[in-house]
């Protein structure tokens, strides 16, 4: 009993791990030193071979003394260069500045290496002014157009063993008291890293605005007509790392406030590796090779304690690759990460102490391995209310190991987030009819609302075309849209099931008994039978002769009668493949109000529902009763085959008594809950269980 459990374990844990936090060490304020222009030739030679060269401009602005009250007037774009070089002053645009003739732009605060602005380790950074922003900074209305960014190189320039690159209009910002960034629009820009063939462990950081802000009041501003890309891939069979975290206007930020913002320029994250850090799920070990992660977010990738409040996104994101853990493919159409100071947790704070997303909504469409509008994941407090998403989300199909790492996409935020738990961490469904206030109003011409200090419908920004379903393997009745997309055309590859016609594959058609049965046993490679036939209502002569006989000497079937022409029942099929997967016994689940602890197919419903085999028909309701059709049985085997639970079925039925299935599927959930005695035991399948419902609660099949 305690091996099942084991399994048990395993397979849910496996699954609750989508919801395990990556952790991020926030870089912490330092105290900005003033920096004078350099004034060497070899702080100019230092930089020799770097993507970009540090030009030397003079401190002199249109006018100003560079108060908060008086700040400098900024009207060329040399004046905007000279920013760096008075990091604690404060600035304001009285004209729209040009940056298409300039070259690379290096982030203000950055150095010409684009290593950040809190990496001082080199003599030289300082007089590059290199450094953190502390003023403020007010666009007046006004726009920085044409900043370029270009870095493509084989590796990093200027890599060692641990690495940060920057790339943004700024390096990072650090305002004093009552300091902000305002009525500023970045558009037309462009911000391209490749780095093929990486050797070095490093982070990739990249915004339109600035790649760090701590404390800073973000309000009116917007980044349009831009693009942001970003690639990677290993030198050989290096083992480095590489995380790239994108955001469309900040990378992470902390500490501050975004009001009445928004983006409308894409991310785009690709990489040329194929291997990937896997999960070992029969010893509960990560093999490890090149270690991937790619984040983003429409207007911010991370933030911590901050508000962000009447944003929305408009730009494509896209983050098409995954490993090391599950979390670390993340996209979101406002926010890609929501963490805490030091290790994660809940801590019932309050939305003034937490991080709050407040009247946003997406329309930008949203690819990766989680997909989400609004945002990405969270261990941590956040509020998020009044909020829609109408973008479309495309889970990511490329990863080599998406039979390992499951994928999840929302409206709103994935489902495993652990504040859905918590009741005073409200998240409201997805509409357009939840959202209201005085930020809203509504758009004939769109047919939704839409944020008062940001009309879409006047400003011409596009929403991302849903693109149109289209017929799969040739045939009429299975589109890109539907649930079995992928398993349709898997199972008759796989000669599971045969299609009604040479266009058609019937996915409606409602099944036998018989027909189920068959279907499994073709997916297990329809092993040869022999022996007494057990059943009076089944004759050689019958198509499912071979599969009937042998899913009862396997203990899958039992009784005299099989009733094979008679039709399956979604339960049925469920606890025929169920007992085939090993009879793993599962925590009883009562989230549905058709399944009972007493019914029969609580432990099999339990185990779908769990291990991602089969979604409910509602939040409330999981219809073990309704018919089974033919498109969610093939569904139901492909996700079995697909979600690792096929890892350790032959090894689960080799270690076990086929007639004890009959035993081990009691469904008395006391048997369960009695067997594990030891406390840390239950605890972890406990919360293992909470993670796994959270994280499949309300999809349907």
């Amino acid at each position: 009993m305690k091996k099942s459990i084991f399994k048990t374990i395993i397979l849910i844990s496996a699954l609750a791990l989508a919801a395990a936090p990556v952790f991020s060490q926030t870089k912490k304020k330092t105290q900005s030193k003033k920096t004078q222009p350099a004034e060497t030739e070899s702080t100019q030679s230092y930089w020799d071979g770097a993507p970009a060269v540090l030009k030397e401009t003079p401190f002199k602005f249109e006018g100003g003394t560079g108060t908060l009250k008086d700040p400098y007037l900024i009207k060329t774009a040399e004046q905007l260069n000279s920013v760096r070089f008075g990091l604690s002053k404060h600035y304001k645009l009285i004209a729209d500045i040009d940056l298409s003739n300039w070259g690379n732009w290096i982030p203000l605060g950055g150095t010409p290496a684009y290593g950040g602005a809190w990496i001082k380790k080199y003599p030289q950074a300082a007089d590059a002014g290199c450094g953190e922003f502390t003023g403020s900074f007010d666009g007046n209305g006004h726009v920085i157009s044409g900043m370029t960014i270009i870095d493509h190189n084989d590796d990093i320039f200027m890599g060692e063993a641990e690495a940060t690159r920057a790339y943004a209009l700024f390096g990072a910002i650090f305002p004093e008291n009552n300091s902000f960034i305002r009525n500023l629009g970045v558009v037309n820009y462009t911000i391209d890293i490749s780095h093929t063939k990486m050797k070095y462990n490093c982070d990739l950081r990249v915004a339109a605005i600035s790649n760090y802000a701590a404390g800073v009041i973000v309000e009116n501003c917007y980044t349009s007509g831009g693009k942001i890309k970003v690639h990677t891939g290993r030198a050989g069979k290096q083992t480095s790392r590489a995380y790239v975290m994108a955001g469309g206007m900040f990378t992470e930020i902390e500490d501050s406030k975004i009001i009445n913002c928004y983006n409308a320029s894409p991310i785009i994250i690709t990489t040329s590796d194929t291997d990937y850090m896997n999960y070992n799920y029969t010893t509960t070990t990560r093999q490890l090779g090149d270690l991937r992660s790619a984040r983003a977010g429409g207007i911010v990738m991370q933030m911590m304690y901050t508000h962000i409040t009447g944003c929305m996104n408009a730009g494509e994101v896209t983050v098409p690759y995954a490993n090391f853990g599950y979390g670390n493919s993340l996209a979101g159409g406002i926010v890609g990460k929501v963490v805490r100071l030091g290790q994660q947790f809940i801590e019932d704070l309050s939305p003034e102490m937490a991080s709050t997303i407040t009247s946003c909504y997406n329309i930008g469409k949203i690819t990766g391995t989680y997909a989400t509008g609004i945002l990405g994941f969270t261990n941590t407090d956040c509020y998020i209310s009044d909020c829609y998403n109408v973008g479309k989300l495309v889970l990511d199909e490329d990863n080599p190991q998406k039979d390992y790492i499951p994928t999840y996409k929302d409206d709103i935020i994935v489902q495993g987030c652990p504040i859905l738990e918590y009741g005073k961490k409200y998240v409201h469904d997805n509409g357009i009819k939840v959202v209201h206030g005085s930020r809203w109003i509504d758009s004939p011409k769109l047919g939704r609302k839409i944020l008062k200090a940001i009309p879409e419908d006047k400003l011409g920004i596009k929403p991302s075309e849903p693109e149109e379903a289209t017929q799969i393997a040739g045939f009429t009745d299975v589109m890109s849209s539907d649930d079995f997309a992928r398993s349709a055309p898997w199972a008759v590859e796989k000669g599971i099931a045969k299609p009604s016609s040479k266009t058609t594959f019937s996915p409606n058609e409602p099944c036998t008994r018989g027909q189920v049965v068959t279907y499994i046993y073709r997916w297990q490679g329809s092993p040869k039978v022999s022996g007494k036939n057990p059943f009076k209502d089944v004759k050689p002569s019958d198509s499912f002769y071979n599969a009937a006989l042998w899913a009862y000497q396997k203990g899958f079937l039992e009784g005299k009668t099989f009733n094979g022409n008679a039709p399956c029942t979604r339960g049925d099929a469920l606890e025929i493949l169920w007992k085939c997967s090993g009879s793993m016994s599962m925590i009883a689940i009562d989230n549905f109000t058709d399944v009972p602890r007493s019914s029969k197919y609580q432990q099999p419903v339990s185990w779908a529902y769990y291990c991602a085999i089969a979604k409910p028909t509602t939040k409330t309701t999981f219809e073990p009763e309704s018919v089974c059709t033919k498109g969610q049985i093939v569904t139901f085997i492909y996700q079995v085959e697909h979600t690792g639970v096929k890892d350790w079925m032959d090894t689960t039925q080799k270690n076990s008594n086929p007639k004890s299935s009959k035993k081990n599927a009691k469904s008395d959930s006391s048997q369960t809950d009695n067997a594990l005695t030891d406390e840390d035991l239950d605890a972890l399948l406990e919360n293992a269980r909470k993670q796994a419902e959270m994280l499949l609660n309300g999809n349907q099949f």
